[in-house]
């Protein structure tokens, strides 16, 4: 969710407050990160369960809420430790510690790492007497939003933590310093002056982080029964949607939110409308067997949204996301977009506005010009899924890793050498074949395109094959095949690809019979609008 930016003079914090700052938002936000930290530790043992207190430590007016926790997320203990070694060897690295060792003389790795969690949460909640996150923001105060706000950090060892925290803490720019109080008997850290710099605290292994006592109170104080997030009738609408969510789990109020948006000056009474229909967002991630399944699911009431917002949120722009029948089990990479409920919800949209009508208007018109109907030849032929796979797709990973630990990033060069040697496939969906036919007779240089490929026939489809312009083994190679549901795309191994995708589709052993991603394919079929489906194989 982007913020605007509070207007008005910035406070100006230099030096040794800029490093407060930048090192007290990394513990937040990007310190967890590290993974296991230092792997062979092992668990934190405290960092389950976060998400759960998460939502009952956050009031129910929260509009913004993101927890995690990659105890839950399945991530290989290999996998823990070549990524936290390739960080520790960045050149990034290597120079947010000289910075840290010149201002503070502090190293991550031994004034951070040895304590930070693999768990946190931030969520944010309307200032007193406001109805949204955006009500009252181009009137806060200097330095100050108009919003609480918390960050939560689960820690390992509270004792180096507050270490830690101190340390910066002491090495604050002349003018600014702290005080210290006790709200619910815990101790906490509270800059003299409003808005210069970040108040803290530490209780029960967790590292709160606001701006204000407020912010902290609320991980200290639990609400009232009834009055946490967890209770709130909307969040539960909401997380119940989600098929897991204990490794991470987001959550926006947008009918609050939307409460504080200039919606008055939108031109449509439809589209305002249907946007304040607008209920939720919530994205769920969790291990489900051997799977880690993620989903994203909107809320809306079809009933308040109008005729427009009925039309938007239709289940006629529903697919059957067939591609995942067409894809073999070898590949590793997996995903299939709904360009038929893009095309149609802009159409819908663009339909209330004067401007949007002339704007399809001018689009048939350029297809005319060249002889193509848009809706006869384009939105009748086409199915409107559109789908990609890719092997090997881990190589790419690992040479970044490798140019990483050698501290430096991958140039461009050798990224798009490895990319060459990825075979990558890509599918159209058909709902008229013979219209294809029409189609392509309409557009001469496709046809001269095509004179000059190999064709050769594979599961009753013809595949043409580009000659290459190269020799060898790893020489790109780009295939070209039309089936009776799709155009297939191959490059690199492109033959080897398509045949492989069709016999797929015959035996059944493709991506779609895959026992985890079987069971969302399944949940698919139901009323749920969906955009996009992929798969990853992260073994490979």
């Amino acid at each position: 969710m982007n913020i605007p930016n509070l207007p008005g003079r910035r406070v100006q914090q230099s030096g040794k407050a800029a490093i407060i700052v930048l090192v007290l938002v990394l513990l937040v936000a990007v310190g967890v990160g590290a993974w296991y930290l230092v792997t062979h530790r092992g668990p934190s043992g405290a960092g389950s369960g976060l998400i759960a207190r998460a939502i009952q430590m956050a009031p129910a007016r929260t509009q913004f809420l993101l927890a995690f926790d990659l105890e839950k997320a399945g991530i290989p203990r290999d996998t823990q430790t070549q990524v936290l070694g390739t960080f520790l060897k960045s050149r990034e690295f290597r120079v947010m510690n000289e910075v840290l060792q010149d201002e503070l003389g502090m190293t991550l790795q031994e004034d951070f790492l040895p304590w930070m969690g693999t768990s946190g949460a931030f969520f944010m909640v309307p200032g007193e007497g406001k109805q949204s996150l955006l009500e009252g923001i181009e009137d806060s105060p200097e330095g100050l939003p108009p919003f609480r706000a918390l960050a939560v950090l689960q820690i390992r060892d509270e004792a180096q933590a507050r270490a830690s925290l101190e340390k910066i803490q002491a090495s604050a720019e002349e003018g600014v310093t702290y005080r210290t109080e006790e709200i619910q008997g815990v101790s906490v850290h509270l800059p003299a002056e409003p808005g210069k710099g970040l108040a803290w605290a530490i209780h029960d292994q967790q590292l709160l982080v606001g701006l204000l006592a407020a912010d902290l109170e609320m991980g200290l104080k639990p609400p009232a029964a009834g009055q946490a997030l967890a209770d709130q009738a909307g969040f539960k609408a909401a997380s119940g949607q989600l098929r897991r969510s204990d490794a991470v789990l987001g959550y926006v109020d947008l009918e609050g939110l939307l409460k504080g948006a200039p919606l008055a000056e939108i031109p449509s009474p439809e589209t305002v409308k249907m946007l304040s229909a607008l209920r939720f967002m919530a994205l769920g991630s969790g291990i489900s067997g051997r799977e880690l399944i993620s989903d994203w699911h909107l809320g809306v009431d079809l009933e308040a949204a109008g005729p427009l917002g009925k039309k938007v949120f239709s289940t006629n722009h529903n697919i059957a996301f067939e591609s995942a029948g067409l894809y073999s089990k070898e590949v590793d990479t997996y995903a299939a977009f709904n360009l038929r409920m893009l095309w149609n919800i802009f159409c819908d949209i663009a339909a209330v506005f004067p401007e949007g009508e002339k704007v399809l208007a001018r689009v048939a018109s350029q297809f005319g010009e060249v002889g193509i109907d848009l809706e006869q030849d384009i939105l009748g032929v086409f199915s409107g899924e559109f789908s990609y796979s890719a092997r090997n797709s881990g190589r790419i990973q690992a040479a970044q890793y490798k140019a990483l630990g050698e501290g430096s990033c991958q140039d461009i060069s050798a990224t798009l050498q490895n990319l060459s040697q990825i075979p990558l496939m890509a599918a159209l969906g058909l709902k008229d074949r013979a219209g294809l036919d029409r189609l392509l007779g309409k557009i001469p240089p496709v046809a001269m395109m095509l004179s000059n490929f190999t064709v050769t026939e594979v599961e009753g489809a013809k595949v043409y094959s580009s000659p290459k312009q190269e020799e060898g083994p790893d020489a790109p190679s780009f295939a070209l095949a039309f089936s009776d549901k799709e155009i297939l795309l191959g490059l690199n191994d492109a033959d080897k690809s398509i045949a492989a995708a069709l016999s797929a589709r015959k035996t059944g052993e493709n991506v779609g019979s895959l026992p985890g991603f079987a069971r969302v394919l399944a949940d698919l079929k139901s009323d749920n609008r969906a955009f996009l489906v992929s798969f990853q194989d992260f073994g490979r």
